[in-house]
């Protein structure tokens, strides 16, 4: 008993001097955002036009029971499971959008009787979100040519947001997955002056012949931190192709 008990008490005296293990919270929460989203007129059912708050927050997976919710002030949105990428699961829901949601808003998760938060970022100023104009998708001699007239987007220059541009195709049988994503891909696109007309090739050997093809242009809005806090979707009309 003697040696037990001295073998226990040489235990205790050296965990004094070892780092203390840090505890992991119950649910961890990353890349929350908070973004003014301006849909244009489409025929894609799930996308209605109009302008609508989309709230989320990725959180670590877990089995335990976990509820997410957007708080800003004495409002509170509950964000609910919506799908699970490779690690986490993603909590998100769109509302619409109101002049009083421009302020941060903190992501809430309860899980195992413990409450954890993250901001999200405000949106700087309120500004017109525009769309793209005149948006027309083309087969000329064989190669295919989106075309689209640059909107006016100096309010919001005025108010310290970068401008970026993506591209996206969606396939008529394949609705729920955007097949292409280019014009980001090699380069960004220079964002041109308002009125000024612009032409990008769509990537020739990508498209499968025969379809109809939806495009989608996003402009999207980045604040001085490099987070994207607004963004519009304007879509093309069909367009018919081979596209070799």
């Amino acid at each position: 008993m003697k040696a037990a008990s001295t073998g226990l008490a040489g235990l205790a005296f050296l965990a004094m001097f070892l780092p203390a293990v840090a505890q992991q919270p119950a649910v961890l929460l990353t890349e929350p955002y908070a973004i003014r989203q301006l849909t244009g007129p489409n025929i894609l059912n799930r996308m209605e036009p109009g302008e609508v708050m989309r709230l989320g927050v990725f959180a670590s997976r877990s089995e335990l029971p976990t509820t997410v919710a957007a708080v800003q002030g004495d409002r509170q949105v509950d964000l609910p499971f919506y799908r699970g990428p490779v690690l986490d699961d993603l909590y998100e829901t769109m509302v619409p959008f109101e002049p009083t949601m421009v302020g941060p808003w903190t992501m809430a998760a309860t899980r195992a009787g413990t409450i954890v938060t993250i901001e999200a970022p405000g949106i700087p100023a309120l500004f017109d979100l525009p769309l793209i104009v005149d948006l027309a998708a083309e087969n000329v001699d064989g190669r295919g040519l989106l075309t689209w007239t640059w909107p006016d987007l100096s309010e919001a220059r005025a108010a310290g947001l970068d401008v970026g541009v993506n591209i996206m195709a969606t396939q008529e049988d394949n609705y729920d997955e955007y097949l292409l994503n280019f014009g980001l891909r090699d380069h960004p696109i220079l964002v041109g002056a308002s009125g000024e007309r612009f032409t990008i090739a769509i990537p020739a050997g990508e498209l499968e012949g025969g379809k109809l093809f939806l495009f989608r242009v996003l402009l999207q809005f980045y604040d001085a931190g490099g987070a994207l806090i607004a963004e519009s979707l304007t879509f093309a009309g069909k367009l018919y192709s081979p596209i070799e």
